[in-house]
């Protein structure tokens, strides 16, 4: 069974390590990751092929994440994160995954100011 813990763990393999082989093995072929606020990404649905690219070329950092409830269908949960373009704040997260399978099949998260901004 795929933990809360193991999909953290391969974000943060592919983003400051570089190395996605965790992460896309975990990931559905379909896929997908949604981001539900305006943000400087230039998209706001990425494949799985897009995901792992942002991991590859990002210098964001994501910050004492905290899961709120998982089982075997969803993990759900928050995080701080600093993105790269904005180095003097940090903004929070909530994020819900969806599994299918055994396998990650979307990401959806909101972005906000983070209380201690």
């Amino acid at each position: 069974m795929l933990s809360f813990i193991d999909y953290i763990r391969a974000w943060v393999e592919a983003m400051e390590n570089k190395n996605p082989e965790q992460l896309e093995s975990i990931l559905h072929d379909e896929f997908q990751w949604t981001s539900h606020h305006k943000s400087s990404l230039p998209m706001q649905v990425r494949s799985k092929k897009e995901t792992i690219a942002w991991c590859l070329e990002t210098k964001a950092k994501f910050l004492d994440t905290k899961p709120l409830y998982t089982n075997d269908d969803v993990f759900v949960f928050v995080q701080d994160i600093i993105p790269p373009e904005e180095k003097n704040s940090k903004f929070v997260t909530m994020d819900l995954v969806k599994i299918k399978n055994d396998k990650i099949l979307s990401h959806n998260h909101v972005r906000g100011i983070h209380p201690e901004s």
